[in-house]
């Protein structure tokens, strides 16, 4: 036994060792971390026994009968009807590395059956195990699988190339290859996320399926060939032959790759025909619109989020994700966060051409819900300023009208009562009654200007400023001449937009009057694409605007009417939407 040897079977015992001791501080399975480091304890031994030329072949052991137990503990034994089959598998394959161990010329038949069984429960623990199991079983499964073809293509190829051979390379290579076993039982126990272990899975498989496909068929013509002419084919002829099927390559490792993928990670719709089926179902709610986006693309994970709200998901997350940014309002950003699909490493063009159509539609839908919330909080500022109004007429009304309209029924009682013994005095209560009357008349009239001012209905909006107008004056006494411009431009305003602006201009005016100095204001009205625009100038030398309670009932009044205000430097601007 060589050096080389030694060197790689020392190797790969060691890292059974402290494969099997650091499964068992992580809390893996008992049978998988006692059987790893038994298959190094195994190795070691049989080192030492070759040396002194002992008569067990405990390699064989190690691999027809320890290892094989490992594997199929791995990463840990469930509890009910999985670790019944778990135990079948074990029986079985007790049983077959028994047998191989007891009659050697056997030990290759019984080698793939142990094989195919250990596949077939991987492949159940997959389907069935929990997402940490499933994700440590397919680590397994990928330095299984590659060990496995790797080693049986290098031995095919060495033995073609050196058929004379003794065999030392070989086992060199087999045993660095059985080294990445225990490694990646360890990778998929502590860090399955490290990389994606389907998209490894898959590529290995594919890559080397190819690479025996190619073989086999280079081989089966080059041979057949030579069988059926009874000559060799030449150097030339065997390299033609190879550079054409080569071509065929690329085709087969797609199609391989794309089967490989529909079984072990199931097929999934055409996304142009899933869009379809669902586009029209995608509404408010934005948990079903990820739920319907993520089935219809057989996706494993969405992610949605929208600047100042929680986040939505769909579907389990992934490692590998991809980002893309949906258009929903110039101020507020939204992502559309999509995991790739076991296997996928990038987006291929079928599914970047579905996103692109189903981005727009999440988008739409995000808008629509910010929009119906914006709608819900205007209508509870509405409620809320009508209460607010409600309250202010009935206190207005208690406490103004209702005393004087009391007082009218005390007057008149009391009137009454005089009228026969004391006229004259009877005419003073009546007097009075008729003062107090015309204070409440006064006062309802006061409550309705305060509702809507009498003369927008009479005059119009411009009419009624000016009416007003005409009598303000400065805070010296002296008048103050306004002048309005643009008057054909008032028109496709609201009846609310109408009395705001109402309510806005004198509140502006009447600054102007109270802190300006100026003796001329200017309103002017505007129209361009449904927007209405009013702005109030002067010329004030005096101190400037500061914002105090007018200010901010002018901008109340503005946001109610759904329009906005901007206000300083002896300006006023109202904003409102217009129908025309």
């Amino acid at each position: 036994m060589t050096i080389a040897v030694h060197v790689a079977a020392a190797l790969c015992a060691v890292t059974c060792l402290a494969a099997g001791w650091v499964l068992w501080r992580v809390g893996a399975g008992r049978l998988t971390s006692v059987s790893t480091a038994a298959s190094g304890v195994a190795l070691l031994a049989d080192l030492a026994l070759r040396s002194t030329g002992g008569p067990v072949d405990l390699t064989a052991v190690a691999g027809l009968a320890i290892g094989p137990i490992a594997l199929a503990g791995y990463p840990r034994l469930a509890a009910g009807r999985s670790r019944v089959v778990a135990g079948a598998v074990l029986v079985v394959v007790t049983g077959c590395a028994a047998v191989a161990l007891a009659r050697p010329e056997s030990a290759d038949g019984l080698g793939i059956a142990i094989a195919f069984v250990l596949i077939g429960h991987a492949w159940w623990v997959i389907e069935r195990a929990s997402s940490a199991d499933r994700s440590a079983t397919q680590w397994m499964i990928a330095a299984v699988v590659f060990a496995l073809l790797a080693g049986g293509l290098f031995g095919f190829g060495y033995g073609a190339v050196a058929p004379s051979g003794d065999g030392v390379i070989v086992e060199v290579v087999g045993y660095l290859l059985a080294v990445l076993v225990p490694v990646a039982m360890t990778i998929g126990v502590l860090r399955p996320e490290l990389v994606d272990v389907r998209w490894l899975v898959t590529t290995i498989t594919v890559t080397l399926a190819v690479v025996l496909c190619f073989l086999a068929a280079a081989s089966t013509l080059v041979f057949g060939v030579e069988a059926l002419t009874g000559q060799a084919l030449g150097t030339s002829t065997v390299v033609t032959v190879c550079a054409l099927l080569a071509l065929g390559v690329a085709p087969t490792r797609r199609w391989l790759y794309g089967t490989f993928k529909r079984m072990l990670f199931g097929g999934r719709p055409d996304p142009i025909s899933a869009l379809a089926s669902f586009a029209g179902l995608v509404g408010n709610d934005l948990t079903d619109a990820l739920h319907l986006v993520r089935e219809g693309l057989a996706l494993p994970y969405l992610r949605l989020e929208v600047a100042g709200r929680p986040p939505l998901t769909s579907g389990n997350e992934v490692a590998h994700r991809t980002e893309m940014t949906l258009d929903v309002e110039p101020d507020r950003t939204a992502s559309l966060i999509v995991g790739l699909r076991p296997g996928e490493r990038t987006w291929t063009k079928a599914d970047r051409d579905a996103i692109g159509l189903v981005a727009p539609l999440v988008a739409s839908t995000v808008r629509a819900q910010l929009l119906a919330e914006q709608v819900t909080q205007s209508r509870g500022e509405a409620v809320a300023a009508i209460e607010d109004e409600r309250r202010r007429l009935r206190r207005d009304l208690h406490d103004g009208v209702g005393p004087l309209l009391s007082g009218v029924v005390f007057t008149a009682d009391a009137a009454g009562n005089l009228l026969a013994r004391d006229p004259a005095a009877a005419a003073r209560l009546l007097a009075d009654l008729r003062a107090d009357a015309a204070a409440a008349i006064a006062e309802v009239r006061q409550l309705v200007d305060g509702l809507r001012p009498p003369a927008l209905d009479e005059l119009g909006l411009v009419g009624a400023l000016r009416t007003w107008s005409n009598g303000l004056r400065a805070a010296g006494g002296a008048p103050i001449a306004v002048r309005f411009e643009g008057e054909s431009e008032v028109a496709g305003l609201t009846a609310a937009g109408e009395a705001a602006a109402y309510r806005i201009a004198v509140e502006a005016l009447t600054n102007v009057a109270r802190h300006s100095g100026a003796d001329q204001a200017t309103v002017r009205f505007t129209h361009a694409s449904r927007t209405w625009r009013m702005e109030i100038r002067d010329p004030g030398v005096g101190g400037a605007w500061v914002p105090g309670a007018g200010m901010n009932s002018m901008r109340e009044r503005a946001e109610a009417a759904g329009g906005e205000l901007a206000a300083g430097d002896g300006l006023v601007r109202l904003t409102l939407p217009s129908d025309r």
